[in-house]
């Protein structure tokens, strides 16, 4: 049953949102089941269920006894062993032995095919956030729920940006030259069958970087290249940062409206491209034109 949560709502009012859900989809329970399925006619997939992968069952009836004359009986569950659904999700009512409630307990069914023990715990963990934040202020906007477990806030915050690492001195560029004197005949780029040695790229980029600066590039000055994955690639890159420019990535694959909208923001003094464009505003090259030159 989908709840409506635009708008941002509180919890109080998305609680009544659902109920109201709820309550309309109780006037047609006893649709069958296969008559919908039929109606709706949705994709069907081996893989999952047709209509819905998430499932919340909470029990709240009273314990019905099954009693059998000169018999103790005692019930036992049975489990299958596979799961109906992606995840399913079972609560239940408990009280204490004077009938005071005493909580909720519940279980997580989940497909293993598609989730570990860790990430299905997670995803308990999250409820449980959920769940507290609307007992403790129900008049809470959802979307300021507090979603990150304590574990996960401090990975995000601190474990994934700690800066705290030494960097070495100087200049991409000067890094670069480093190599190139420590290993010029190692490998710097290999892609299928052909390569560059840290020499030869360090050759090639410097007639690119050449031919940038005498058309006009400088510190700081946008350059943008639409290539596809070559070593002409790596070889405009390093050249761009020899020739102090700033390097502007176009993606073949986005729409020509996108790519012209990227030109018209950053306003390259130059494209160096491989491919047929309408791009307009800007002189366009080629790597060997350039290297030609």
């Amino acid at each position: 049953l989908r709840a409506d949560t635009s708008g941002n709502p509180t919890f109080r009012e998305l609680i009544a949102r659902v109920r109201a859900t709820d309550l309309d989809a109780y006037a047609h329970q006893d649709l069958p089941f296969d008559h919908l399925v039929e109606a709706l006619n949705p994709t069907r997939s081996a893989a999952r269920h047709p209509l819905f992968q998430t499932a919340l069952a909470f029990q709240n009836n009273n314990e019905g006894a099954f009693e059998l004359p000169g018999l103790q009986v005692t019930t036992d569950e049975v489990r299958t062993g596979t799961a109906k659904f992606d995840l399913s999700f079972a609560l239940r009512e408990e009280f204490a032995a004077d009938g005071a409630p005493a909580g909720i307990d519940g279980e997580l069914e989940y497909a293993l095919d598609l989730f570990d023990p860790e990430t299905a715990g997670v995803l308990v963990e999250r409820l449980l956030l959920v769940l507290r934040a609307l007992a403790t202020d129900p008049d809470t906007p959802i979307g300021a729920a507090e979603i990150l477990t304590p574990g996960e806030r401090e990975r995000v915050l601190h474990t994934w940006n700690d800066t705290a690492r030494e960097q070495p001195a100087g200049s991409l560029p000067d890094l670069f030259r480093a190599q190139v004197a420590r290993t010029p005949d190692a490998v710097a780029v290999n892609l299928g069958d052909e390569h560059l040695t840290y020499a030869g790229l360090d050759a090639r980029s410097n007639v690119l970087a050449n031919q940038l600066i005498s058309r006009g590039v400088r510190s700081e000055t946008p350059v943008a290249l639409l290539l596809e994955r070559s070593l002409d690639l790596v070889a405009m890159l390093v050249a761009i940062t020899k020739a102090g420019g700033v390097y502007v990535p176009l993606d073949s694959r986005a729409p020509a409206a996108r790519l012209q909208a990227v030109l018209d923001d950053t306003r390259p003094a130059l494209l160096v491209t491989d491919q047929p464009h309408t791009l307009t505003g800007v002189p366009a090259l080629t790597v060997g034109e350039l290297a030609a030159a």
